[in-house]
């Protein structure tokens, strides 16, 4: 389902540039994402470049970064990149699934303004959102 998954009680962390090539499964559902965490699993990003491949215009619905379950993202750096940028950090509603950020670079996607889902991802305190043109940069106060 991702291009690194953390399952169960997995302790991950990231710091490589992670590209998600867009494949259907066996029944046809097509994704691209970078990042699925799952489970009480623990990821941490403290950088690298992550994007989306290959995702057809008309099949855009791909999260980048996505967690379901107790699992916890931490952003510590990095930049990202999701062919829908409404997508690019995103919870399974209704989990307790939680995307925290304190760093890196959005590409049309402002963490402190998420668009999918109330409760799921939120800029740490001490830390900010500056845009720069397209990009939203989380940097410390």
């Amino acid at each position: 389902t991702g291009a690194v998954e953390a399952a169960k009680t997995a302790q991950v962390t990231i710091n490589a540039d992670v590209y998600a090539v867009y494949a259907k499964d066996d029944s046809g559902i097509g994704a691209a994402i970078a990042v699925w965490a799952s489970g009480s699993s623990a990821v941490t990003i403290n950088g690298g470049d992550f994007r989306q491949v290959g995702v057809p215009a008309d099949d855009p619905v791909c999260d980048l970064i996505y967690a379901l379950g107790n699992a916890t993202i931490e952003i510590n750096g990095g930049t990202f990149k999701a062919t829908d940028p409404t997508r690019t950090l995103n919870c399974k509603d209704g989990s307790n699934a939680k995307i925290t950020v304190k760093g890196g670079s959005f590409y049309k996607y402002d963490p402190s303004n998420p668009t999918l889902g109330d409760n799921e991802v939120f800029v740490a305190a001490g830390y900010h959102v500056e845009q720069d043109g397209d990009w939203f940069n989380v940097v410390a106060d």
